[in-house]
This record gives C-alpha cells, sequence and structure tokens, in this order.
C-alpha cells in the first residue's frame, strides 16, 4: 500500500512541477487553455494507447470543449486589438 501512496504523490509531483514549469514557458493564459483540453487528450490517449471505443457522448463532449476554446481565442484576439491599436497611435 505505501509503494500506491509513493507512486502517486511522486506522479502528482511530476505534474505540478510539469504545469509550473508550462506556465512559465507559455503563459498563464495559454497554459490555462491548454488544461481546459485535457479531457480531449484524455480520450485521444484512451484511444490509441488502452483501445477504448469512442461513443457518441464522448465526440460530442471534446467537439464542445474544442469549440470554447476557439471561442475564447478568438474572443481575446478581439479583446486585444484596440489595445494595439491605441498602441500604434503613441
Amino acid at each position: 500500500m505505501g509503494y500506491i501512496f509513493g507512486f502517486a504523490l511522486l506522479v502528482g509531483a511530476i505534474a505540478a512541477s510539469s504545469l509550473q514549469l508550462g506556465i512559465k514557458v507559455v503563459g498563464g493564459s495559454t497554459a490555462s487553455l491548454i488544461c481546459c483540453l485535457e479531457p480531449v487528450f484524455s480520450v485521444i490517449v484512451g484511444v490509441f494507447l488502452l483501445g477504448e471505443t469512442v461513443r457518441a457522448n464522448n465526440l460530442i463532449g471534446c467537439a464542445l470543449i474544442i469549440l470554447a476554446v476557439i471561442t475564447i481565442v478568438r474572443q481575446d484576439k478581439k479583446d486585444q486589438e484596440p489595445l494595439l491599436e491605441k498602441a500604434s497611435n503613441v
């Protein structure tokens, strides 16, 4: 039982360290968007590595997540355009 706890602690520490490193490299906004895609990556890994079958509700969920991320990215670009225009006018 102790080995399982130790392994879980190690994996959790690696995940937390990787997230912190990712935030430093790509920035908080991009890192949070990538984290939103975690369920999509989980489905992909499950299919290719574990041989799981994909059901319609899995595909619909993945599509909604991807659509939400695309919507957020587009909205961020629209919000930044006025800032870029103000900066170029100075």
